[in-house]
């Protein structure tokens, strides 16, 4: 959702070039030395670099110490400092680095306007990128159980969905708190030991007792196993419920952001045409004549 926001920024940054008056300079030909003066005095091979550092540590303070945009700015504004350049760089130099190109407003206004053809083509392009990038569908796991919406018009179906997967999952767990073949076994052995013990008692007297013990034992603890299905079949109703309930919320929770993602998205998105239209609107023989042009100078 960040990089779709490209477009309200984009409109918002051609707006404010275009927008307001153009400051004039007081005399021509102090506006045309000073640019002679810029051209002549440009970074030597042995400054460029220099100049080139100091500006990356410029765009870090700028983008608050985030070190990745600053250099992908720089790397953007990198060849407005280099000594020879295409027209087709020159135009991009003076449009978005006016600042490091020595470009004026007016001639920043005229850069765009002449490149406004392969501007609206690259934010068509990022438009396409961005909006292939929104997933289609949301998918959802909470506690084992899976699910997917579009809009978060399906909760209902969803927590139907997750409402019976948890049911599965606890009358399986129900099922398995039951006696077992182990349980028969011990209590079965554990009848013989005593049973065997009782009988000799008469004849074997208190050496009888071992045997007895230990069926009692076997014995005790099956008792103890079958007391305890009921409570642990109720702990388990009771976690599954919490389970249920806290599933319910998340996935309410995820529809409502879902609604509120697709709901600011389309809002994002939807200044793309912004962009359009204010490329629309300029054109070269709007800005072709600057503030100097009502104007006649003699030069001597």
């Amino acid at each position: 959702m960040d990089e779709t926001s490209v477009h309200g920024v984009t409109a918002e940054y051609f707006t404010s070039i275009f927008n307001g008056t153009l400051p004039a300079e007081p005399n021509l030909v102090m506006a045309v030395d000073d640019l002679l003066d810029r051209l002549v005095t440009r970074f030597d091979d042995e400054e460029l670099p220099l100049r080139q550092d100091e500006q990356v540590l410029e765009l870090i303070i700028d983008e608050g110490g985030d070190k990745n945009r600053a250099l992908q700015r720089a790397d953007t504004a990198k060849e407005a400092l280099t000594e020879q350049v295409s027209f087709t760089q020159l135009l991009t130099n003076a449009a978005m680095n006016p600042e490091v190109s020595g470009a004026s407003r007016a001639t920043q206004r005229y850069a765009i306007s002449l490149s406004k053809d392969w501007i609206s083509h690259a934010h068509g392009d990022i438009t396409a990128m961005l909006r292939v990038k929104v997933p289609l569908d949301v998918e959802l796991m909470v506690d084992g159980w899976n699910g997917k919406t579009r809009n978060g018009e399906n909760e209902k179906e969803m927590l139907a969905s997750m409402d019976q997967f948890l049911v599965d999952r606890m009358e399986k767990a129900l099922a398995a708190v039951t006696m077992q073949v182990q349980h028969f076994a011990v209590g079965g052995v554990g009848a013989l030991f005593l049973l065997y013990g009782v009988f000799q008692l008469g004849s074997q007297g208190s050496s009888a007792l071992l045997p007895v013990l230990i069926g009692l034992a076997m014995c005790g603890w099956v008792a103890y196993e079958y007391m305890q299905e009921e409570p642990r079949k109720v702990r388990i109703r009771e976690e599954f419920e919490k389970k249920r309930e806290a599933g319910a919320q998340i996935i309410r929770a995820i529809c409502a952001e879902v609604v509120d993602y697709r709901r600011t998205l389309a809002l994002l998105d939807s200044r793309a045409a912004e962009v359009e239209a204010v490329l629309a609107g300029v054109s070269p023989d709007q800005h072709a004549m600057g503030p100097y042009d009502t104007a006649r100078g003699v030069l001597k």
